[in-house]
């Protein structure tokens, strides 16, 4: 595809990642309030640590990245005791992870998805937050590191708990209240390299710090009988179409034209997702096309990851299963938006595709009405980076 010079634009609203006036207001004031009154401590014994609790509360695909943080504190530190906070939406990503040995859930109301009325979603939020600051402080954590840049951020809980060493981002406030406090900052690199900067803090070696990798508890033996026709085929494709925002997905039309080209290949296609409605919309693209199996709303978490791990390539748009395919080392095409840089791009063996728009990136929550930086990628252009995955000829 043809590029053109992208205007860049920055997230940021002075030091903040944050753009809603009165929030912003809120959260200066409350920053105001704390750099006056809060005294740092600053500790740096990390020599002999016993624990650390990190903490990521957002969505599934913000925490699957976050994993990558576990291997290096491992190298670092092979017997530290490691604990997780992370809403209750993402807590199956860690549950059952080699490397966690504690999850601690809350479920923030700003980032609960559900359909529930903001009454009852405040009302959780606060039992939630009760409970997991005893637990935490239960654990006795001798570090914790917030890795997430947005609001809303964790740091004021893990202040009331007590961690001694609290290191994170100052771009979603209470940064007082850290014991070593990173600015954030707009560099286009990807979300790990963020990542990487808070566990500089800890003095940890360069040939360490580069084993950053994300990844997810695997169970190969586990019975997945509605994917029987993938599995014993050993030779599919998954297509995963669904986002979660309908604004960052791809035409129904464009997915039409790629099975059929697809379709001559003889390659076996799984297609992946959840929810009734995206169930439906895969029976409408893929009636009439040979090859193709709905998997959209039969497989539990672990199935999921054993099916997208034993396939050839894994073609979606900007969603978790990009960056699950990248943990487990399938390759992927992933169709994204413009709102970002390439910071939130799966990390791993992959093309992505972003038709080259001049306002992009342009950091809006809900997109525009155009989206041409994605229904502008044509069915040929994936066609011809699953040719070069391939390596077949149409």
């Amino acid at each position: 595809m043809a590029r053109v010079k992208q205007r860049a634009k920055s997230p940021l609203c002075g030091r903040y990642l944050i753009h809603n006036i009165f929030l912003i207001t809120l959260i200066r004031s409350i920053d105001f309030v704390l750099n006056i009154f809060c005294y740092k401590k600053k500790s740096s014994d990390f020599n002999t640590p016993k624990s650390i609790l990190f903490s990521n509360i957002a969505h599934m695909g913000d925490v699957l990245i976050a994993t990558s943080v576990l291997p290096v504190i491992k190298k670092a530190f092979p017997d530290i005791k490691i604990g997780f906070l992370a809403g209750s939406w993402s807590a199956q990503i860690v549950n059952k992870h080699p490397m966690v040995d504690k999850v601690h859930i809350v479920d923030h109301w700003r980032l609960n998805r559900s359909n529930k009325n903001i009454i009852t979603k405040l009302r959780h939020y606060l039992r939630t937050r009760s409970n997991a600051l005893n637990e935490i402080k239960q654990e006795r954590y001798d570090i914790s590191i917030d890795l997430y840049y947005f609001f809303p951020n964790t740091i004021l809980m893990l202040y009331l708990s007590g961690i001694p060493v609290r290191i994170g981002y100052t771009s979603a406030g209470f940064g007082a209240l850290l014991t070593h406090a990173n600015e954030w900052y707009e560099n286009k690199s990807h979300v790990l390299e963020y990542h990487r900067d808070l566990l500089k803090q800890l003095k940890l070696d360069n040939d360490t710090l580069m084993v950053m990798q994300p990844s997810v508890s695997r169970q190969p033996d586990i019975q997945i009988p509605f994917a029987d026709t993938c599995l014993q085929n050993k030779n599919y494709i998954i297509i995963h179409i669904g986002a979660g925002a309908a604004f960052k997905e791809w035409p129904d039309k464009y997915w039409i034209t790629l099975l059929t080209l697809l379709e001559r290949d003889g390659v076996q296609l799984c297609f992946t997702g959840t929810g009734l409605s995206e169930f439906n919309k895969i029976e409408t693209i893929i009636s009439g096309i040979n090859g193709c199996v709905n998997l959209c709303d039969k497989l539990s978490w672990d199935a999921f990851v054993e099916v997208v791990a034993g396939a050839k390539l894994l073609i979606g748009v900007d969603s978790l299963a990009g960056h699950l395919a990248a943990a487990v080392h399938v390759p992927f095409i992933v169709i994204k938006t413009g709102i970002t840089s390439n910071q939130w791009r799966p990390f791993g063996d992959g093309a992505v595709l972003t038709y080259p728009v001049s306002c992009a990136p342009c950091y809006l929550k809900n997109g525009c009405e155009s989206m041409g930086c994605v229904r502008l990628v044509k069915p040929e252009d994936v066609y011809s980076e699953i040719e070069t995955f391939l390596n077949f000829s149409g």
